[in-house]
């Protein structure tokens, strides 16, 4: 079985907008792991067949050091559960999650911009 992460800034942006997508994965076959920050969601994520990191300060945007902490975490996550596909949302996530996939040697990489982002206001 392939193994999908789903990778958010926090839970309730996957419930409200990247559900649909996790669930047509796993009815598709794949093993799905969310990887986000947990606000409270985790149980009802799990309760879903998902499996679920926690991803701390996840949108965090408040100095260089929690910023690199944010990359920090996802190569790790990377190199220790080696997904076959990994599935960035948010432009952040875009940005950390790809040089993290490629540093880890994940081939399968697949980016999704939402919304224009904090730099846009």
């Amino acid at each position: 079985m392939k193994n999908l992460f789903i990778i958010v800034n926090v839970d309730t942006f996957l419930l409200s907008h990247r559900k649909e997508v996790a669930l047509a994965a796993k009815q598709n076959g794949f093993d799905v792991t969310i990887v986000t920050h947990d606000t409270g969601k985790r149980r009802e994520i799990e309760r879903m067949g998902f499996s679920f990191i926690d991803l701390p300060d996840a949108k965090s945007i408040q100095n260089m050091f929690r910023e690199f902490q944010i990359f920090k975490n996802l190569f790790l996550i990377y190199k220790k559960y080696k997904p076959d596909i990994v599935h960035h949302v948010g432009l952040k996530i875009i940005l950390y999650g790809t040089v993290a996939a490629r540093l880890a040697n994940i081939r399968n990489i697949v980016n999704a911009v939402s919304g224009l982002g904090v730099l846009f206001s």
